[in-house]
């Protein structure tokens, strides 16, 4: 009778066991999948960026570099700025 008791407590026992280690390896598997598929961002992440860089500083070394002609740009002068300040931020 008590032998009976036992193994049916055991029985019970193993099977809370087993429930608790299938739940806790599906977090595992979610979490295993999760990680894989956030690397894969950082990673194509860092690439754009890297890539970004690269295109980057190739046109700033670049020998091809559009000239600016710098006649041509009018100047203008302090009342002009003056009253363009005007009109921007409502002075009175």
């Amino acid at each position: 009778m008590e032998a009976s008791k036992r193994s049916n407590d055991a029985s019970r026992i193993l099977a809370k066991v087993e429930t608790k280690f299938n739940e806790e390896s599906a977090d595992t598997k979610r979490i295993k999948s999760n990680l894989k598929n956030n690397m894969k961002r950082i990673a194509s992440a860092y690439t754009d960026a890297k890539s970004l860089s690269m295109n980057l500083i190739d046109v700033s070394f670049s020998s091809d570099a559009e000239h600016i002609d710098t006649e041509n740009i009018p100047e203008t002068s302090v009342a002009d700025t003056a009253r363009r300040g005007r009109r921007f931020f409502f002075w009175p």
